[in-house]
């Protein structure tokens, strides 16, 4: 699944691509899909797909401060005190989350890099 956060506040710019660049983010969750569920094809574990989207965008557009080029994504447990199960990196395109070493269900054993084929 993709997601897109955009902005439709700012000045006019001289070059479309800069001018896009400062508007919007386009971030790549895999393995994601419309119900914001996801299981890992090789495991069959469940996938961390959860963001505050609306925050991220409000933030950009009331502050200015653009969205970070990785965004974490958090699974938590559906019962009090809804602890946090999981997160992983939403990285924005054309990088994708690719996993180093470690536990992997924590962001920060991934790197955004380019998706390779």
């Amino acid at each position: 699944m993709v997601k897109v956060v955009t902005r439709s506040r700012g000045a006019a710019s001289s070059s479309r691509r800069s001018a896009s660049g400062s508007r919007v983010r386009l971030y790549v969750s895999p393995a994601s899909n419309h119900s914001g569920t996801a299981a890992s094809l090789a495991t069959g574990a469940e996938i961390p797909t959860n963001h505050d989207l609306l925050t991220t965008l409000d933030n950009w557009v009331t502050s200015g401060s653009a969205p970070a080029d990785a965004l974490v994504q958090v699974r938590n447990s559906p019962a009090a005190p809804f602890a946090t199960l999981a997160t992983r990196p939403m990285c924005r395109y054309p990088n994708y989350p690719a996993y180093v070493s470690g536990d992997v269900t924590k962001a920060e054993n991934y790197r955004c890099g380019p998706s390779l084929p």
